[in-house]
């Protein structure tokens, strides 16, 4: 029996280890046992203990010291999760609603070129925003259809390699407006209202801010114009992206997504990848389109 009971602890501590092994960020739960959600997720049940040799508990502290001695990289309460590698993805995109000019080239395309080539990012997504486009252009659709392979014809001839960057349309990936969807719960009309780009977009497409036409001015600002930082929200964060080149002008899109990530982080747990900006080098393109 003794030798049983033996043979029993020596199978215990080499299971223990080779969980921390696996997951090296597991934490001990009274109800649960190992598992791998952090202390900060599982407070309410965590115990701050962890069991060791002849199921004995100990602190935290001791817990900690144990581990660090025996395997220090694999310390369940001194290796943060945000230590591990991130990949780092860009998003980025034009809406079809024209051909490509030079001022798209000198402001995105040239950097888009560089970055893919730069070696820097694990994923470049390049999307082709033609359900986007129809936020102003309902009442065309033709010229945003026939403008879909324009845009993309650009891209290659400006140096944009599908070995390398992941070329898509917008409204082939039916998630993307579903996560939009959800998002919207989660932004005020208020803060939207708020939003400068929004504002200026409004006013260079000439949307009336009443129902009726003004004038020169189109009938009613759509809902779908109207929500666009929303659905760009849902695009970045659908695909996990670290890093978003843009013109200066677009910084508060770019803010509204980061402001989304974090109410959706803070009420859901951390799942939503907090994106970066990244301006154009040449303060000369600031405003140009990216």
């Amino acid at each position: 029996r003794s030798v049983s009971r033996g043979l029993g602890d020596v199978y215990k501590r080499q299971l223990q280890g080779d969980l921390l092994r696996l997951f090296p960020f597991a934490v001990f739960c009274e109800n649960q046992g190992y598992c791998t959600r952090s202390p900060r997720v599982c407070q309410p049940r965590f115990s701050g203990k962890i069991p060791l040799s002849g199921g004995k508990n100990v602190d935290e502290a001791a817990a900690s010291a144990y581990n660090k001695e025996k395997s220090p990289a694999l310390s369940p309460f001194e290796a943060p999760q945000k230590e591990r590698y991130m990949k780092q993805i860009i998003l980025t995109g034009d809406r079809p609603t024209g051909r490509l000019h030079v001022g798209h080239y000198v402001g995105s395309l040239k950097e888009r070129v560089a970055l893919q080539n730069s070696g820097k990012f694990d994923e470049i997504y390049i999307m082709i925003a033609d359900a986007q486009a129809l936020t102003d252009n309902a009442d065309n659709p033709e010229k945003v259809r026939q403008n879909i392979l324009e845009v993309a014809l650009d891209y290659l001839s400006c140096g944009l390699d599908p070995a390398q960057s992941t070329l898509f349309i917008q409204s082939q990936v039916p998630e993307l407006c579903e996560l939009a969807f959800y998002y919207m719960n989660l932004v005020t009309v208020a803060r939207l209202q708020r939003n400068p780009t929004v504002k200026a977009e409004i006013q260079l497409r000439g949307f009336a801010e009443g129902n009726e036409e003004e004038g020169s001015q189109r009938q009613g600002i759509p809902v779908g114009f109207f929500t666009y930082p929303i659905s760009q929200a849902s695009d970045i964060t659908a695909f996990k992206a670290t890093t978003v080149p843009v013109g200066e002008d677009q910084e508060p899109m770019i803010e509204q997504t980061r402001e989304i990530v974090h109410k959706f982080n803070s009420v859901y747990g951390e799942t939503l990848v907090m994106p970066g900006i990244l301006l154009p080098d040449n303060a000369a393109c600031l405003r140009l389109p990216g």
